[in-house]
């Protein structure tokens, strides 16, 4: 949730990006985050080290025991 009063209908989006979503509630903006998961697996296997880091970005932790990585920041 954000500091902003939503001043839209409820379900407007706002923003869009890789990254997020930022729509508009009854009461205040909330910003929802794609899972990056697959492409950040997808940039290890292919030692995609740029695309990694963007991708690791906005992700404070990632945590996963899936069969193509386990990573925490």
């Amino acid at each position: 949730m954000t500091s902003e009063v939503s001043s839209l209908k409820a379900g407007t989006v706002l923003s869009e990006n890789d990254i997020s979503i930022k729509i508009a509630t009854i009461d205040y903006n909330l910003i929802l985050y794609k899972d990056t998961l697959a492409r950040i697996e997808k940039s290890i296997r292919e030692r995609d080290y740029e695309q990694l880091l963007l991708n690791c970005a906005y992700k404070p932790i990632i945590n996963s025991s899936s069969r193509a990585a386990f990573l925490t920041t």
